[in-house]
């Protein structure tokens, strides 16, 4: 189950809780490979992905000289206002200042249906360049939830490293 880290409670009231899940693994050759853990199901109340599977995966490349693949630490649940235009800055950081691109993960990648979500009919963007997530949450109703995965990439010596970022 992993460990207790933290526990918060939301805009309308209820209650989370955050878990730290640790494996290690050693790998046989120093190339390239894919982690993920998935699962079933996320929470039924979610808008776009209500009991849907989950997925979160990682391109690790091992090649000489990478020290690591691009990382990011968020909430696991950020809250927007609705009624307008909303920014949230993705804070990202590859260990070797290998610059790094955000998408949003396909549904391969996060088994999320419809990513990323829509309010009406406003889908969440990124504001290039950069990381910026942009939603335009006119139409919204409070309370209401949406998962979100990102992919964020960087290349090291011409190899992609890549991490899946999922929240709600």
């Amino acid at each position: 189950q992993g460990t207790l880290i933290g526990t918060g409670i939301d805009a309308v009231g209820l209650p989370y809780e955050i878990y730290r899940f640790t494996v290690l693994h050693t790998y046989a050759a120093a190339t390239e490979y894919k982690a993920f853990f998935e699962s079933c199901c996320r929470i039924a109340q979610l808008i776009n992905a209500g009991n849907a599977s989950f997925r979160v995966e990682a391109d690790v490349s091992l090649q000489s000289g990478n020290t690591g693949g691009p990382v990011s630490g968020i909430p696991v649940i950020i809250q927007m206002q609705v009624g307008g235009v909303r920014q949230f800055v993705l804070p990202v950081f590859d260990p070797d200042n290998d610059a790094h691109t955000c998408r949003f993960s396909t549904t391969a990648e996060s088994a999320i249906p419809t990513n990323p979500p829509v309010i009406g009919s406003n889908p969440i963007t990124f504001v290039q360049p950069g990381c910026t997530i942009q939603w335009d949450t006119t139409g919204g109703v409070v309370g209401n939830r949406y998962a979100v995965s990102i992919a964020v990439e960087s290349l090291h010596n011409g190899k992609s490293s890549k991490a899946t970022i999922d929240y709600m």
